[in-house]
């Protein structure tokens, strides 16, 4: 073993911290660097093979929101398009209102997406079931391409990605007038 990979987010706050912890615990005891992936591309990874199309990558983030990246695919190589994002649905189908693409959806907010879009006019199409999430291979395939790049953190270094800040202090923050 020369690094240890994990998913960073976004996600559950509670599921990112556990996570990301069992792998720090790992990398501290070998010594051994880590790689951050996000969620998002490591969903999109299961598609990799796909041209010619867009990966929209959906996790339902609550509030008529999704966290959300968009990828397309050139021989198995994944290029990003945006950054990952907390994005509202309606935002997200005018944005690929004017896309001449073909539309695939991955993640737990796929159906949530899927409906909105195609309610929104957009022909898509969510990916099939046993390539909807990520799993322990799209986050090492995506790590793999991390390290190539040099993109290696300690232990210490190691945080979780959050979009938005957890739902208690949101909650704990004085309303807005």
């Amino acid at each position: 073993v020369d690094a240890v990979a994990v998913a960073v987010g976004p996600g559950s706050f509670t599921g990112l911290r556990i996570g990301i912890s069992a792998a720090k615990g790992l990398a501290w005891a070998r010594e051994l660097p880590c790689i951050g992936v996000s969620t998002l591309e490591a969903m999109a990874q299961n598609l990799a093979h796909l041209e010619n199309t867009v990966l929209v990558c959906a996790m339902d983030a609550r509030r008529s929101q999704i966290y959300n990246a968009l990828f397309t695919s050139e021989h198995g190589r994944l290029t990003r398009r945006t950054p990952d994002r907390a994005i509202g649905l309606a935002e997200l189908a005018e944005e690929l209102r004017s896309e001449p693409l073909p539309l695939v959806i991955v993640g737990d907010g796929a159906v949530l997406c899927e409906k909105a879009l195609t309610e929104s006019g957009l022909p898509c199409r969510l990916a099939p079931p046993q390539l909807v999430m990520q799993n322990a291979m799209s986050v090492a395939l995506c790590a793999e391409d991390l390290a190539r790049a040099g993109k290696l953190v300690s232990a210490q270094e190691l945080l979780p990605v959050y979009l938005r800040p957890p739902q208690a202090q949101r909650l704990r923050q004085p309303p807005q007038i």
